[in-house]
């Protein structure tokens, strides 16, 4: 079943994953729809160094619930429970630091954190006009993942659209 949902969602977007194990290196970010079980918005994912391992970071709104940054993942760590600092550089740059709070922590990981146009309005724009997105769990630099920033802007946009959370008082409406 999830296997289905994944491959619709890889169509016409620039890499595929493949069922809830294997993620084929993202080329860019993609445009996200309920029919994916991610939720509505937008998706960038990168291939880690292990054959099915995979990092994905999400800008998604579930049903009618709030825009959210989500990190999804198979492999890897993200501790237990505990807020989880996600270090950012958008083309070596650094950018504001989300902290997510993991909602599962075996299987495939996820961690999210409401959006704020406040807090998180200047890394939107750096996603949106920069070429890379470089980012790395707890406060682990030197182990940066870089992750392609090219279809942002459009996954971007989506997201923004899309969820209700971003268009409240605040809330950016464009980014260019």
């Amino acid at each position: 079943m999830i296997t289905q949902k994944l491959a619709k969602w890889s169509v016409g977007c620039a890499f595929v994953m493949i069922g809830l194990t294997s993620a084929a290196a993202a080329q860019g970010w993609s445009i996200l729809d309920e029919a994916n079980g991610f939720g509505r918005g937008g998706i960038g994912c990168v291939q880690k160094g292990v054959q099915g391992e995979y990092v994905c970071l999400a800008l998604r709104c579930i049903g009618d619930g709030p825009l959210e940054f989500a990190l999804i993942q198979e492999g890897g760590d993200i501790g237990q429970g505990q807020p989880m600092p996600l270090l950012l550089r958008v083309d070596g740059q650094p950018v504001p630091t989300l902290v997510l709070q993991p909602s599962a922590t075996v299987g495939q990981k996820r961690a999210e954190v409401a959006y704020d146009p406040v807090q998180h309005s200047y890394l939107l724009g750096a996603m949106t006009t920069g070429q890379v997105l470089e980012f790395a769990h707890f406060s682990d630099e030197l182990g940066m993942s870089p992750m392609p920033l090219r279809g942002a802007k459009e996954a971007v946009d989506h997201a923004l659209a899309v969820c209700a959370a971003a268009t409240g008082p605040g809330a950016p409406t464009d980014l260019a």
